[in-house]
């Protein structure tokens, strides 16, 4: 079933090869099971998302200088919780580092000076705005 969920079925001459070493990584010695339903998150999120990312970043390389980056603070604000997502299924999410970036208050209570999101975003602010201005 792995070849054509992660859509490598008619890309390799040895998908059971490819299987193998795929569920290796993700993996290791663990079962494919509920429990390890984060793992299978983060084989899909790999294949569907950043490889996706990836290519295109390629692409737009050929074209101009082209930067990426990969938010990966779990805090207190997620696109999760507005959708009514368990948290602890989902992790980090697309598009929550717009939530710090923004301090959007239609789906979050406002940050406080003390909370550690606030320095997240503060931080945020600052890269965004010095690569705007500096490249």
């Amino acid at each position: 079933m792995a070849p054509y969920v992660l859509d490598y079925a008619s890309t390799t001459p040895d998908p059971d090869l490819i299987s193998k070493k795929v569920k290796e990584y993700y993996f290791g010695n663990h079962s494919i099971n509920f429990y390890t339903r984060d793992r299978i998150s983060k084989m899909l999120g790999d294949r569907w998302v950043v490889t996706g990312v990836h290519k295109a970043m390629q692409y737009h390389s050929s074209l101009a200088p082209t930067y990426g980056y990969t938010f990966t603070y779990k805090g207190r604000y997620s696109v999760a919780k507005p959708l009514s997502l368990n948290r602890a299924d989902w992790g980090v999410t697309h598009l929550d580092d717009i939530s710090y970036f923004l301090n959007s208050t239609l789906y979050f209570e406002p940050m406080k000076l003390e909370d550690p999101e606030f320095t997240i975003s503060e931080f945020l602010t600052n890269v965004w705005s010095n690569f705007a201005a500096t490249g």
